[in-house]
């Protein structure tokens, strides 16, 4: 449910990665770090909203967090 929810959310150039059981990461590349903020707040809506509409017994959260990467070489 997460990971559809996700990609469902990002655009097709955005790589997404499982870092571990229960984490992923996104790659927004070219995004400033407001347009992070605000797919950050869309793919977290995504996520709950699968929760409600999916066949867990458990409501899905998430907790996003946006690092801005520019000037890092």
């Amino acid at each position: 449910l997460v990971a559809r929810a996700v990609s469902r959310t990002l655009r097709s150039s955005d790589p997404v990665v499982r870092l571990d059981a229960d984490r992923l990461a996104a790659v927004l590349p070219g995004s400033t770090p407001e347009c992070g903020e605000r797919v950050a707040r869309t793919v977290q809506r995504a996520i709950e909203q699968a929760g409600i509409a999916g066949s867990t017994p458990h409501p899905l959260t998430a907790a996003l967090e946006v690092v801005d990467g520019a000037g890092q070489g």
